[in-house]
């Protein structure tokens, strides 16, 4: 893929960067004539806190991105659309949309919460529904698996 080699390198040289700035900050932090073990301990510390808000941050965009990507679908589908600069109004076929899925969750299956007796005996579970009841048969396979069938 393009910009792959680009991509490996600036990552390392972000791992070395850090490495080096957590290294000097540890030095600087233990003062003079502290262990080789406490400057070890610092300069974890140090890099453990970095790679954690490294984490959060990329966390933070990937959310952000997923709620643009899902903002861009709503308004792709003609669901809502813009009103002013951040505000977003509901379309027509928004409203149609809504009464739609309120209808087809009064029909949904119930949830899956069953729990599972040990037994010393073989059970053997078989079912045949048509594929036309695809939902239901979606919904027993994982009530199946959810107490350990499958």
């Amino acid at each position: 893929m393009r910009g792959d080699s680009r991509l490996k390198f600036l990552e390392w040289i972000d791992e070395v960067g850090g490495g080096i700035s957590d290294f000097l900050e540890s030095f600087f932090v233990a003062g003079y004539g502290a262990s080789f073990k406490r400057m070890e301990y610092l300069r974890n510390k140090a890099e453990s806190g970095r790679l954690r808000d490294r984490d959060q941050r990329e966390k933070e965009q990937w959310l952000r991105q997923r709620y643009y990507d899902f903002l861009y679908h709503l308004k792709e589908d003609g669901l809502i659309q813009k009103d002013g600069e951040d505000k977003f109004k509901l379309t027509l076929k928004g409203r149609f949309k809504i009464k739609e899925l309120a209808k087809a969750k009064k029909c949904a299956l119930p949830s899956v919460s069953y729990s599972r007796e040990d037994s010393e005996s073989v059970i053997i579970v078989t079912f045949d529904i048509p594929e036309k009841d695809r939902r239901k048969r979606a919904w027993l396979r994982s009530a199946l698996k959810n107490i350990a069938y499958a």
